[in-house]
């Protein structure tokens, strides 16, 4: 294999990651019995992740000469802090889906037999809660891996003086009031363009 043919690979690895990263909807990412790799670089790129708590997590690359290339080297130093990162990357430590919870890498370890309703939990949390107000806070989010502190309040305030403008809180707190469930309008995007994702 040529460098030229593995840097397409590896670019196609990241493309993933970009796309499960740059959707609107959250993306549930879950691990049963092991993750490793590639496939929990992509996780990383997810908005929640699920394991069972016996799972096996680990980024094993430098085992065998290589690195992580498809977002770990930048999402893992971020998500747990960069001590914690070493270890992980440059020594290819293994850690149990409950180790890996309370180190921030995932957000719930659970028994394996109960994986698919954390995971339904979620998902119903999701459903009742407003898309759009979802999808801009998940942009927002990113913002600050992408921006200086200054630069995403700025960003923050423009997106979210484009959600109450739309009009929903308004909406949500007369149904509140009201005594009745409210009602969210469908997912539309505010705004288009690359400047606002």
């Amino acid at each position: 294999t040529s460098p030229l043919q593995t840097r397409e690979l590896i670019q196609l690895g990241h493309e993933i990651g970009e796309l499960i990263w740059n959707m609107d909807k959250p993306v549930i990412g879950v691990i049963r019995t092991e993750g490793c790799g590639g496939g929990i670089e992509h996780l990383h790129a997810c908005d929640f992740v699920v394991a069972a708590e016996d799972a096996v997590i680990s980024a094993p690359e430098v085992e065998t000469g290589t690195m992580c290339a498809w977002g770990g080297s930048q999402r893992i130093p971020r998500i747990v802090g960069w001590r914690k990162a070493q270890s992980i990357l440059m020594l290819g430590e293994k850690m149990s889906g409950r180790e890996a919870a309370a180190a921030g890498l995932i957000t719930e370890a659970v028994d394996s037999s109960q994986v698919d309703a954390a995971v339904n939990r979620i998902l119903a949390r999701i459903k009742a809660l407003p898309a759009q107000s979802i999808a801009i806070s998940k942009h927002a989010m990113h913002k600050a891996w992408e921006m200086d502190v200054n630069a995403g309040l700025k960003y923050e305030v423009e997106v979210s003086s484009l959600l109450l403008a739309e009009g929903l809180f308004k909406d949500i707190i007369k149904s509140v009031m009201a005594g009745e469930e409210p009602d969210f309008k469908p997912f539309r995007h505010l705004v288009s363009g690359e400047a606002w994702h």
